[in-house]
């Protein structure tokens, strides 16, 4: 989280679209698990890998150009699901829940705009569900499009 956008407590999503319009690059919701200090202690005592090229793998698996991907994961969550479980086994310490457009700007080009708070919940579960704890999970915000 990029403590001088957001601070470190839930923001709602209207509240992050007013954000956004204000120039603010790296916005994401959260509901800490863990705070900056648990996360920099986690930093300094191993290196972190994170999951990574998402979208190019659920592309090579089916998922068209020029769709919402994050409508798309939810018709196909099994998708999603399998590759983060191979991010998991090849050593990932963090997957991203696939959350990179899912604000009301760009939703709202699908016309899913009204849609993005629960589809933000939805797609955090669908993660979650991958990680059963045994990884930390990690919201993704995308620079509006």
């Amino acid at each position: 989280v990029n403590s001088h956008d957001v601070d470190s407590h839930d923001v709602d999503s209207h509240d992050i679209d007013d954000y956004v319009a204000n120039g603010a690059h790296n916005v994401y919701k959260v509901r800490l698990i863990m705070n900056k200090t648990e996360f920099r202690e986690l930093t300094d005592r191993k290196i972190v890998c994170l999951d990574g090229a998402t979208g190019t793998n659920l592309t090579l698996r089916g998922m068209p150009k020029g769709i919402s991907t994050e409508a798309w994961v939810l018709e196909h969550p099994e998708v999603l699901q399998n590759l983060q479980r191979e991010f998991i086994e090849a050593g990932a310490d963090v997957i991203y829940a696939p959350t990179f457009g899912a604000n009301r700007k760009v939703l709202g080009g699908f016309g899913l705009a009204d849609e993005t708070e629960e589809m933000n919940k939805k797609l955090l579960g669908l993660s979650q569900e991958v990680s059963k704890g045994r990884v930390l999970v990690a919201g993704d915000r995308s620079r509006l499009r």
